[in-house]
C-alpha cells in the first residue's frame, strides 16, 4: 500500500498557521522576494513540511516554486539554528 498525501487535509493547514504565524501569504512564500519575514516564513514552512509530514524535498520546493536544494539548505540552516540554541 502506497502512502498518499492529501493536500488539503495534511499539508494546507501547515501552511496556514506559517501563513498566520509569519504574517505573509503563499504567495508572498512563493515569490522571488528575500525580505527577511518572508525568509523566515518560508523555511519555517520547509522545516515543518519536512518534519512533521516527512515530505521530499523536491516536492516541497514544487509547493514553495524553489529547487530542492533550496529546500534542503533551509532545513539545514534551520536545524543548526535550532542545535546552537538548544
Amino acid at each position: 500500500m502506497k502512502w498518499t498525501l492529501d493536500y488539503n487535509n495534511d499539508v494546507l493547514p501547515i501552511i496556514t498557521s506559517v501563513e498566520l504565524e509569519h504574517g505573509v501569504s503563499l504567495s508572498q512564500i512563493r515569490s522571488k522576494t528575500r525580505k527577511v519575514p518572508v525568509v523566515k516564513a518560508r523555511h519555517d514552512l520547509c522545516c515543518r513540511l519536512r518534519g512533521e509530514l516527512k515530505i521530499s524535498y523536491p516536492n516541497i520546493g514544487r509547493i514553495i516554486n524553489r529547487d530542492h536544494s533550496t529546500v534542503y539548505i533551509a532545513v539545514k540552516k534551520r536545524r543548526n539554528e535550532r542545535s546552537i540554541n538548544a
